[in-house]
């Protein structure tokens, strides 16, 4: 049990796996999240015990930062920045709001480097842009301003 919450064998959720070798008996929770802390329970015909999980966030680096750009019209712009992990994934936003890819607006993540790219700048591109990296309370900014 996860606090007063059975897990089965049945459940279709693939986060939970169940281990037996003779009398013991493992728990294995896949990519555990912080949603996941808290006390687990095992009951037996022979016994029951309890464990605490603490889930860790795992810091997450910027290894390189977004630089503010100056741009003529009708010229590219590319805010490119550098993270520790290359799994993690994340989302642009401009004045706070999130960018939405199209024919002149690319977004990219390879490894561990993320790029969002303008092509054919407009005076409307001008403004804040972040990356926001999924699960971390973190952003990373720089201004777009347009001559």
């Amino acid at each position: 049990m996860f606090e007063d919450q059975e897990l089965s064998r049945d459940d279709k959720n693939a986060k939970y796996r169940f281990k037996k070798d003779g009398k013991r008996h493992w728990l294995i929770i896949q990519e555990a999240t912080l949603e996941d802390n808290g006390m687990y329970f095992v009951y037996t015909n022979g016994g029951q015990s309890k464990g605490e999980l603490i889930v860790e966030e795992k810091e997450l680096e910027v290894l390189q930062s977004i630089a503010d750009l100056t741009v003529k019209s009708a010229e590219q712009a590319m805010f490119k920045c550098e993270v520790s992990d290359e799994k993690v994934t994340g989302k642009w936003f401009k004045d706070g709001v999130e960018v939405q890819p199209s024919d002149r607006i690319k977004i990219s993540h390879i490894g561990r480097i993320h790029r969002l790219t303008i092509d054919d700048v407009k005076p409307q591109d001008a403004g804040d842009y972040s990356f926001v990296p999924d699960g971390y309370a973190l952003s990373i900014s720089a201004k777009l301003n347009f001559l």
